[in-house]
């Protein structure tokens, strides 16, 4: 795997800095007439009100969020494989 090449993800209506992800939530909710990913940053707090965390970026499930599910699982293994390299020739 190469290095990691890519850190920020855009589309027409969002910006996502790749290393501020701290988890990806899907939501399928019978009120809403697609299913969604919700983009959960690393400084995201939950709110007892709305119950969710804040802030965060959805999506729906369409092309641009299939593709920012697999651009950001790329950007993952380029992060985990020098991290796994770096930790094999220390040890």
């Amino acid at each position: 795997m190469g290095k990691v090449s890519e850190t920020i993800w855009a589309n027409d209506n969002v910006i996502i800095p790749m290393a501020e992800v701290s988890h990806i939530e899907k939501i399928k909710d019978s009120g809403l007439t697609t299913d969604r990913i919700s983009v959960i940053f690393k400084h995201s707090k939950w709110n007892e009100e709305t119950q969710s965390f804040e802030p965060n970026a959805y999506m729906d499930s369409n092309s641009n969020s299939n593709e920012f599910l697999a651009d950001y699982c790329k950007f993952r293994a380029g992060l985990d494989s020098e991290i796994i390299e770096d930790a094999h020739l220390q040890g």
